[in-house]
C-alpha cells in the first residue's frame, strides 16, 4: 500500500482560529514551515506528497468569487516550485509532485 499526502500551499491557514492555541503555527508562509511538513510525512512513511495548483477563484459564497477576492482567502496559491525544493532539500525518502497550470 502507498501512501500520499495531497496537500495545498496558499496564503492562509486551514484553521483560521489556530494562531490562538498556545501550540499553534504561524510560520506557514515560511520555507522552514514546508521542511518540517516534508519531514513530518517522511517520518510517518509516507511515499508521496502533492500539492495542487489552482486555476480558478473560489466561488463557494452564495457561488460568487467577490467575498473571496474581498477578503483575501483562498484566493492566492503559493508557489509549488519553491515549496517542493523547500521539501526537497530537507527530505531524501519521499516523493515530491505538484499540479501546474500550462496557462
Amino acid at each position: 500500500m502507498k501512501m500520499v499526502g495531497v496537500l495545498q500551499a496558499q496564503n492562509c491557514s486551514i484553521a483560521p482560529g489556530s494562531w490562538r492555541h498556545p501550540a499553534g503555527v504561524t510560520d506557514f508562509l515560511t520555507p522552514e514551515y514546508f521542511q518540517r511538513v516534508g519531514c513530518v510525512l517522511e517520518e510517518g512513511k509516507f511515499h508521496l506528497a502533492v500539492f495542487d495548483d489552482r486555476l480558478a477563484m473560489p466561488d463557494i459564497y452564495n457561488d460568487d468569487h467577490r467575498e473571496a477576492v474581498e477578503n483575501g482567502v483562498r484566493v492566492v496559491k503559493m508557489d509549488l516550485v519553491s515549496i517542493i525544493t523547500a521539501i526537497g532539500m530537507a527530505t531524501s525518502r519521499i516523493g515530491l509532485g505538484i499540479t501546474y497550470s500550462t496557462t
